[in-house]
């Protein structure tokens, strides 16, 4: 640094003086990794939140879902099962009773099967309701079982295929899944009148296919 008097005489050497000037705090790097840590901290506990919330909510209607189907279950034990039985006794005593040459007994034998029918269907809704899991040789028993009686004197095959590594299913998802096959069938026996029918259950790494094929009549081009 040079500088004068008042004589206007200039110094011949100049004068030095060292100094550091300090950044704020907020404008140092270990400011700067705790205000990166600090965003990672919040957006970890933003997402676990969100994964709590997801999870608590899938929970209760897992949890509502399960009570609703215990209420069914003991509806139908208590209720529609107990009736059905009762006015199937009531058709067969009826039954008896009358001439064998009557023509009102085809009527009576053909409600009668109506009725026992109904009980095994419900039998074995009850038996899907209290289930505790499904695996895929419940699955085939239970459409082949179905084919079966829907199919007794029309001729018609069915064949299950299960490809992929079977995982059993819980109670609530495996009743829909065997719900949405049987109708899938059913559909296939009673309305494409099909006489060949190929159910296909591909267990997948995240979701299972069921697949239902047959070669029945369809449906028309005007609908």
């Amino acid at each position: 640094m040079l500088a004068c008097n008042n004589d206007g005489v200039w110094n011949e050497s100049g004068a030095t003086l060292n100094f550091e000037l300090l950044p704020a705090f907020y404008q140092t790097q270990w400011f700067r990794l705790i205000c990166a840590l600090v965003l990672i901290i919040l957006a970890w506990g933003a997402y676990r939140l969100r994964v709590w919330q997801v999870t608590t909510h899938a929970q209760e209607l897992f949890e509502e879902h399960l009570k609703e189907r215990k209420r069914i279950a003991l509806e139908l034990h208590d209720s529609l099962i107990q009736d059905v039985m009762g006015i199937s006794l009531q058709i067969e005593v009826t039954d008896e009773l009358l001439p064998a040459d009557l023509p009102a007994k085809q009527s009576l034998a053909r409600a009668l099967r109506l009725c026992k029918s109904a009980l095994d269907e419900g039998r074995r809704t009850l038996n899907d309701l209290r289930t505790v899991s499904l695996s895929a040789a419940d699955l085939v028993k239970s459409f082949s079982q179905l084919t079966n009686e829907l199919t007794r004197d029309a001729g018609t095959e069915i064949d299950v295929t299960v490809e992929g590594r079977e995982r059993s299913l819980n109670a609530t998802m495996g009743n829909d899944v065997l719900q949405v096959g049987r109708q899938a069938i059913t559909n296939a026996l009673q309305h494409a009148h099909a006489r060949k029918i190929h159910v296909l259950l591909s267990y997948g790494e995240r979701l299972l296919q069921i697949r239902v094929q047959d070669n029945g009549r369809g449906i028309n081009e005007e609908t």
